[in-house]
């Protein structure tokens, strides 16, 4: 490990929980692409049609007594 990285890591650790919390947040954004407003706006988009066939009877939907009813027949 290099010097820089154990210095940081010995003031990190003098942080509290909301300092290391936001902290998190914040390098956790920072790996994300910078494109993710096309992302978002491409998930928006899915989700839209998504509902326009299950408003339009397209999809065929499923109560959640069925779906569980389903994983019982086929779990252990």
């Amino acid at each position: 490990m290099s010097q820089p990285l154990k210095e940081l890591k010995q003031k990190l650790s003098e942080l509290t929980s909301d300092e290391k919390a936001h902290l998190a947040t914040y390098l956790l954004e920072s790996l994300e692409p910078v494109e993710s407003g096309d992302i978002e706006e491409a998930w928006r988009l899915e989700a839209e049609a998504r509902l326009a066939e299950v408003e339009s009877g397209k999809a065929k939907t499923f109560s959640a007594d069925e779906v569980f009813s389903e994983l019982d027949r086929h779990l252990p």
